[in-house]
């Protein structure tokens, strides 16, 4: 029996039935099955609820659903807000939930499919830590899971920050509250940004940045320009003030300052901001976060690659400038630990000293967040192969994408979609 037939065989059994899959982060997540949306278990594939919730198709798949994680549903900038056209789900900590429509009236589910929020609001909201914030006549007002009223529709936006603070905006100007409407921080600030982790805020106020606590006191004085967050320990951020980089942890205090006027431009690697990218004259070098030169400004490029650098997007040096590979690819373009290297159009996966990871020869290679395989295409054609070039999903599919919780692959084909596990076997 020849491999033609086996596939053909195999197409037809795959009962490809769902019309989207949403990509998750969690043990569910939403479906589309004939026009209508509702929850699959991600672990079992097995429906949680009735697919009864309303869907309409916005033909884009890449913004049909608003997911956040548990750190973005407390960001002020990445706060979730529920367009009448979406559905979408959101989470806090251990309580997860889905903001759904039905029959044009938006409401709350759980992960098991109860309702938490009756389906009778037809306004703009978001739903987060059992309050809903929600905007009606154009202002935000914050009401209980029942409906009741908290906080009157007064303020121009809103973002729920804990269970009782609540990031809001009135003329204009950002300040902070509780759930009682008692102002915590006033209403003088351009933007707040807070950093539970740290608890300290970074706020913007007359065009220039600073820190206060969660009382409002002034930590660090607004006198710089931008900033940074950073995850190097004991460091809140990196404030910069007139190509001066200070490093400053969350008691206000400058633990490092370096002055980079001698450069044109500075740009960050990573969060760490150990090793920053120099500029000067259209060339580009590397210096450390204490401003001692590891390259002299002279490539028209610079990327880390792990310990190493690409420079001129095909050469790669170390930390000393010494020269690790010259390599014939057009270009190497780093994504995570990883050097994706194009030749002719074709790709392949290289490490930090060009030793050929996955070979030569794919039309797109896609890293996911489970660093020991890759998502990759062949003549249009989508499937998946760990590092030791092992197929693991067959080229076939006209797109895949991976789901790091629980490990999963949500497949297409002919624009319908399916769960897969991770040994490959079709859930959903």
């Amino acid at each position: 029996m020849n491999k033609q037939y086996i596939d053909n065989i195999k197409h037809i059994f795959n009962n490809f039935k769902y019309d989207y899959i949403e990509p998750f982060d969690t043990n569910y997540t939403i479906a589309i099955l004939n026009g209508k949306a509702g929850l699959i278990n991600t672990i079992t594939g097995e429906p949680i609820t009735d697919f009864i919730y309303d869907y309409n198709d916005t033909n884009d798949d890449d913004d049909i659903y608003d997911f956040f994680d548990e750190e973005e549903c407390c960001s002020i900038i990445d706060q979730f807000i529920c367009s009448k056209n979406k559905c979408g789900y959101d989470f806090t900590g251990d309580q997860e939930y889905c903001l759904m429509s039905l029959n044009g009236k938006w409401g709350v589910i759980n992960s098991k499919g109860k309702t938490l929020v009756d389906f009778q609001i037809e306004d703009e909201f978001f739903y987060s830590y059992d309050v809903l914030c929600l905007q009606k006549n154009g202002k935000w007002g914050i009401l209980d899971k029942n409906l009741n009223i908290l906080v009157d529709f007064c303020y121009d936006d809103i973002s729920c920050e804990s269970e009782n603070l609540f990031i809001v905006c009135k003329n204009g100007k950002y300040g902070i509250i509780d759930k009682c409407n008692k102002i915590i921080v006033d209403f003088v600030y351009d933007n707040l940004f807070i950093r539970f982790t740290q608890d300290v805020i970074i706020a913007q106020k007359d065009g220039k940045c600073g820190i206060i606590d969660l009382t409002g006191s002034i930590i660090l004085p607004f006198e710089y320009d931008k900033y940074l967050f950073t995850d190097e320990d004991n460091i809140l951020a990196l404030f910069i003030k007139n190509k001066t980089y200070y490093y400053v942890n969350k008691n206000g205090e400058i633990q490092l300052s370096v002055d980079y006027s001698d450069y044109d431009n500075i740009s960050t690697f990573d969060s760490y901001c150990k090793i920053l990218r120099i500029e000067k004259n259209e060339k580009f070098g590397v210096v450390d976060m204490y401003g001692n030169a590891i390259i002299e400004p002279q490539y028209k490029s610079v990327e880390k690659l792990c310990d190493n650098f690409v420079v001129n997007k095909n050469l790669i040096v170390d930390k000393n400038n010494n020269i690790i590979k010259y390599t014939n690819y057009d270009e190497i373009y780093v994504i995570y630990k990883y050097g994706i290297a194009v030749l002719d159009d074709k790709e392949c996966i290289i490490n930090q000293n060009g030793e050929v990871l996955v070979n030569y020869g794919y039309n797109d290679i896609l890293i996911t967040s489970n660093k020991n395989i890759v998502i990759a295409s062949k003549n249009n054609l989508f499937g998946v192969i760990d590092l030791n070039n092992n197929i693991i999903i067959d080229f076939k599919y006209d797109w895949i994408e991976y789901c790091s919780t629980p490990n999963r692959f949500i497949v297409k084909l002919d624009n319908k979609y399916a769960l897969f596990s991770e040994k490959a076997e079709q859930i959903a």
